[in-house]
């Protein structure tokens, strides 16, 4: 820590986040003690935010517009959405966001780091768009809708991501998304575990699906993903779902217990399938290709 640093307290020092805001410069700590109500946070300055609870009453609780430190805080918003960064490269760790909305967003061309953090009771777990790209690690999701929803033309990398989704797929990838996701797991998705299409390209490395509805990997439209290991348990689709026109490369492809195919392909699809164990409980596998 800068030695020429200050830390502000609130309350203490000052009564609400946004004056000490107005007060901290560069490198300065604002750390929050108890729990703490509080309008829209916008943070344009590369300040440390720490502390207990952010109870936000506003539409986004943290607005980052600047290579800032968000670290050790819960944030609870019970009407709107979590954290959104749109600038710069902030890092967050060991944050819990509480929220009704999306949890944590980023947009524009942000680069977050995110560590050892935890999204619960929220619509959207995650989601990434515009040219932004993320750095995410060790991140669990419980989410009423989606888990990680990414678009745009966004890219980063995701590794050991446990999601929990409700009504959505666990992951859902769309437009020109290139992200790269490495030991990803889904489990109790209501739409499936991870929908690709658009003309999205994403990298999948080891990942899981289990527990899930419909289809534990659907690609559709003209996406083109690259899978290299993916293990789908218990689902009550078909294991891999690839139409529309989709293509895409597919190794260590691990199926059991689908009810209905392995592996599902239409008429128009082009995929390249290696590499691959396939078992069912009805030992049915259908191929409409």
């Amino acid at each position: 820590m800068n030695p020429m640093s200050t830390t502000y307290q609130v309350p203490g020092d000052f009564e609400t986040i946004a004056d000490a805001l107005a007060q901290a410069s560069a490198g300065d700590t604002i750390h929050l003690n108890g729990r703490v109500k509080s309008k829209h946070v916008r943070v344009e300055k590369d300040i440390l935010l720490t502390g207990d609870t952010l109870l936000s009453t506003d539409t986004v609780a943290i607005g980052l517009f600047a290579s800032a430190t968000i670290q050790d805080l819960r944030v609870e918003n019970p009407n709107g959405h979590g954290i959104v960064s749109m600038k710069g490269s902030p890092h967050i760790q060991g944050v819990t966001l509480h929220v009704a909305q999306t949890a944590l967003a980023c947009g524009a061309d942000a680069s977050p780091t995110i560590q050892d953090c935890k999204m619960e009771s929220c619509r959207v777990g995650m989601s990434a768009q515009g040219e932004s790209s993320p750095s995410v690690q060790k991140l669990t999701i419980s989410s009423r809708g989606t888990g990680l929803l990414l678009t745009g033309s966004m890219k980063g990398h995701f590794s050991e991501v446990g999601i929990v989704a409700g009504q959505m797929a666990g992951v859902e990838i769309t437009g020109e998304a290139q992200p790269v996701l490495e030991h990803i797991a889904v489990a109790l998705g209501g739409a499936g575990g991870f929908f690709i299409h658009g003309d999205a390209q994403p990298s999948l490395q080891a990942c899981l699906v289990q527990n899930v509805q419909l289809a534990g990997l659907e690609v559709s439209e003209s996406a083109n993903p690259t899978v290299d290991g993916i293990q789908v348990k218990s689902v009550n689709g078909s294991g891999l779902f690839l139409h529309g026109k989709s293509r895409g490369t597919y190794m260590d492809i691990q199926v059991e217990e689908s009810a209905l195919a392995c592996i599902e392909i239409s008429e128009d699809a082009q995929p390249e399938i290696e590499r691959g164990h396939l078992s069912n409980s009805s030992g049915h596998r259908k191929c409409s290709r």
